[in-house]
């Protein structure tokens, strides 16, 4: 049984915008070092960061694991094409950011599926159950009066 969330549903929306936003710009055919790279690139950008934001859950997965280290890496291969991208208006750095961030959206998502098969949590806990688990990391309560 897959256990994919809300969060799985709306980075698959950005992919999408991230997809048909990439195949307008490579049917337009833009010059060679133009500011529509830059702006394409600085906007695929956003969508990946909104991904990561979205799919990082840190409470739920408590011990990083190969998977993380994995995406990771990934990230900041799409992230290093991006700064390429709008630094030197490439569009070959802005076909790598495209596509290394299409790999690692795949890659977390059927992660996702995967973990939520196994019965391990995708969602974060609540504040309550995080509190008791850390109950002891905590400082001792101090009252001024």
């Amino acid at each position: 049984m897959m256990r994919l969330t809300w969060r799985d549903g709306v980075a698959t929306a950005l992919t999408a915008v991230i997809l048909a936003s990439y195949a307008a710009f490579a049917a337009a055919s833009p010059a060679p070092g133009s500011g529509a790279t830059r702006v394409a690139g600085a906007a695929v950008l956003l969508a990946g960061i909104a991904m990561c934001v979205l799919g990082a859950v840190p409470a739920a997965f408590p011990r990083p694991g190969a998977a993380v280290y994995v995406a990771a890496t990934l990230g900041v291969v799409a992230l290093l094409a991006a700064l390429v991208t709008v630094a030197g208006a490439s569009g070959a750095a802005l076909g790598l950011q495209v596509w290394i961030t299409l790999a690692l959206w795949l890659f977390t998502t059927v992660h996702h599926a995967v973990a939520g098969s196994r019965g391990e949590p995708v969602e974060p806990p609540h504040a309550e159950v995080l509190l008791e688990q850390h109950r002891d990391a905590l400082p001792p309560r101090v009252e001024i009066r």
